[in-house]
Order: structure tokens, then sequence, then C-alpha cells
């Protein structure tokens, strides 16, 4: 249809119906306009986009530096059974990456299969055949990551390694040890943490006879308090 008809087709509108069609489309204009400028920096004139923020609330380790736990777990000595271990830690955390820690533990009674099976024989003495440490370690955190419950709660938890020098008792000598380990922290709130480690322990030794290269791991879980 050409142009002219087309302007014939709107010219025969009745006049109240071509004044309602351009009050919609005055009154749509301003609605528009109105929307935008609420959504729009003034001083910029940038569309600014309303977002909607959630309320998180975010475990961290307390403002306070030290950290002091407890912890049980198993020992595997090499050449003797599994024993049941227990042992206390401190930490200093330098920054939120490094960490000193010194710990202790000693661990049940253990027998070589040997003297299990024999019954009567005895190679280490009564009170003597208990393996015990103490370490000092530096730590390092590492891929840290949160945790979240329910899109309300989120806790802190990392990664990390360790290792340092140490004091190794066993069969009534003292053994010079270097040790290294893994392990994973969760921290539930901003002073308290569940935390778990394995850890591999070498020295040399020579309480069966012969000198050789002793290595013992352990599975460690406890619990920590910051302070």
């Amino acid at each position: 249809m050409s142009r002219s008809g087309c302007l014939k087709r709107f010219e025969i509108w009745p006049h109240g119906l071509r004044c309602f069609g351009i009050t919609c489309c005055a009154l749509l204009s301003l609605w528009v306009g109105s929307a935008w400028a609420d959504d729009t920096d003034t001083e910029t004139g940038f569309y600014t986009p309303t977002v909607a923020t959630q309320d998180i609330r975010e475990a961290a380790i307390d403002t306070e530096d030290f950290e002091l736990g407890s912890f049980l777990g198993l020992i595997s000595v090499e050449d003797f059974e599994l024993g049941a271990l227990g042992g206390v830690r401190v930490a200093y955390h330098a920054n939120e990456i490094v960490f000193l820690e010194a710990s202790a533990a000693r661990s049940s009674a253990v027998d070589t299969a040997f003297e299990r099976l024999s019954g009567s024989v005895q190679l280490i003495p009564e009170g003597e055949n208990h393996i015990g440490y103490y370490q000092l370690s530096v730590g390092v955190n590492a891929l840290p990551g949160e945790f979240f419950w329910r899109g309300r709660r989120a806790w802190n938890m990392a990664c990390y390694a360790l290792g340092g020098v140490g004091v190794t008792t066993f069969a009534g000598d003292n053994y010079f040890t270097v040790h290294g380990g893994l392990g994973w922290r969760w921290l539930l709130n901003d002073w308290f943490a569940v935390n778990t480690t394995v850890q591999v322990q070498t020295y040399e030794t020579d309480i069966l006879g012969e000198a050789n290269t002793t290595v013992n791991l352990s599975w460690l879980g406890g619990v920590s308090f910051f302070f």
C-alpha cells in the first residue's frame, strides 16, 4: 500500500481514537524515562544496575595469632605393631601463609610381631616400648577455600604442608628425627578449628641389632583453639 493510502486511512480514524493513541504513547514514554532515570547516575549519566546482596556469615581466624590444640591418632612404627598416639601442639601464625609449630606426643606400648607370637621373649624392657617425640615444624598454608551451607554460612578451610626436626624417644634412647606431612584445617568459627594430619618421621636406629633408617607413619586428628 502506498504512503498516501496509509495517510488517508489514518485521517479517517475518529478524532477521539487518535487522541487516545497519542496519549498512551506519551504516558509510555514518560514511564520509560522515569525508570531509566532511577537507575542512572546523575553525575556520570551511566546506567547503574540494582544488585541485591546476600548477607553471609564467614568464619575466620581470630585476630590473635596463637593456636593451642590436642590430637589423637595412630602411629605405625617400622618393624613394630601399630600403636595409639596422643599429644599436644602449639602454633604461632606469623601471617596467613606461614606458621611455626611445636608438638609433643606419646604412644601406647608397641611390640614386634616376634614378641607377640613368642609370648615370653621381650626385646625391649617393659616401660621403654612406648614411642614419644618432640617436634619443631615450619608450616605453609595452601589451597585456601570456603565451604557454604545453605547459602548463608561459610566456613574457611585450607590444606597445609609442614616439616622440621625433632627428637624421637624409643627403647631408652633418643634419636634425631626429620619429619614432614600434609594436613587439612576447617575453621568452625573465629576461635575453634578441626584438623587432621598425616606425617612421616625418619631416624637412624639399631634397636634390632643392625643400624638402619626407620620410617614411621602417623595419622592424627584433633581440635585447636585460637587465642
